[in-house]
């Protein structure tokens, strides 16, 4: 998957809801399988993947895809949805579950099949909000899933006014000193720190030019934004 920060003026796709697949069985029907069908998006450049061979590969039920690309994502998770796949996992890290969130919006729709994430990134930031096990496997996960072990959790959708449909879908989102606090993450991982370590580096990293920065620091620069209520249109206030 792509790793960058997306920029408004390129974001990654544009709706197409008539492209749904229509012939989706309701979740209860879906739930009712002997065996349930597992579609797996896996980011072999994530952190945890590199050099490992993906999980229960052999398995008739698991259909593992491996895309390069964000269209190649999305014919994935249409495949997935014609197949009509009981678990979507998503075998990387926060950025591959960004990619996959906005791929599949269109998709799926307001009828996901059920949501698994195995954390194989470098940061890792929605498995920590998830109670998630670093070291979680993909039977460890689907075992979860089929005794009713879940946590629902609402993605966060960011688009910009002129952008048409254009959208990013995720959890881990943000805007101003956010994106710049992600740079620092990333350097932190350049540098050998990940997990737990590579967010105390970066929130450090991050105090440290806001208390002690010069005038020019870009850590303590404001970044304009505006705030409009999507039914009115009305401006918000925010300081």
């Amino acid at each position: 998957m792509h790793g960058s920060i997306y920029e408004f003026d390129r974001l990654p796709f544009v709706a197409k809801p008539s492209a749904r697949p229509a012939s989706r069985r309701s979740s209860r029907a879906r739930s009712e399988r002997a065996v349930p069908l597992v579609g797996i998006i896996r980011n072999p450049r994530s952190h945890r993947n590199k050099g490992q061979s993906p999980e229960l590969a052999d398995c008739s039920n698991i259909l593992t895809e491996t895309p390069a690309t964000r269209e190649a994502l999305r014919e994935c998770l249409l495949e997935f949805a014609r197949r009509d796949i009981d678990y979507l996992v998503v075998d990387g890290g926060d950025g591959t579950v960004r990619d996959v969130m906005t791929c599949g919006d269109d998709i799926f729709g307001d009828d996901w099949p059920t949501f698994i994430v195995l954390p194989k990134g470098k940061t890792n930031a929605l498995t920590v909000d998830l109670g998630l096990p670093n070291a979680w496997s993909l039977t460890e996960a689907l075992a979860a899933a089929r005794n009713g072990r879940s946590v629902v959790r609402r993605p966060l959708r960011v688009s910009a006014a002129d952008a048409g449909s254009s959208a990013v879908q995720g959890f881990v989102l943000g805007a101003g000193v956010f994106t710049q606090a992600t740079e620092a993450g990333q350097e932190a991982h350049r540098r050998g720190a990940f997990n737990s370590l590579a967010v105390a580096v970066t929130v450090l990293w991050v105090l440290l030019q806001t208390l002690f920065g010069g005038i020019g620091n870009a850590a303590r620069s404001c970044s304009p934004m505006r705030l409009r209520d999507r039914a009115s249109g009305e401006e918000l206030p925010h300081g």
